[in-house]
């Protein structure tokens, strides 16, 4: 995948995400600039999950988990509501009518 690719060049969750989102197309980039507004976007891209560790909360980028679950719970649902089971193509990662 690449955010492994990102990760090993270093890159944080968050620039990884951003990453992941220049490289958008078709079905994707619509979703991303015409569905979601610009405060949803900055959510996803600045999500940080807090976990408790030995009685101590660490804060952890999660922006590229937050994006695939957003991206998938969006397409899955308009599925759904279709009624149509998901055509997703592995080569694009796009969601296919």
């Amino acid at each position: 995948m690449a955010f492994q690719a990102y990760k090993t060049q270093g890159l944080s969750n968050a620039y990884a995400a951003v990453a992941l989102v220049v490289g958008f197309t078709g079905q994707l980039k619509s979703w991303w600039d015409n569905i979601l507004t610009k405060e949803m976007r900055n959510e996803i891209l600045s999500h940080k999950k807090v976990t408790r560790t030995s009685g101590m909360e660490v804060e952890e980028e999660d922006a590229v988990e937050i994006l695939l679950h957003t991206i998938a719970l969006h397409f899955i649902a308009t599925q759904k509501k279709n009624k149509q089971p998901p055509k997703l193509s592995s080569s694009t990662f796009t969601a296919q009518p």
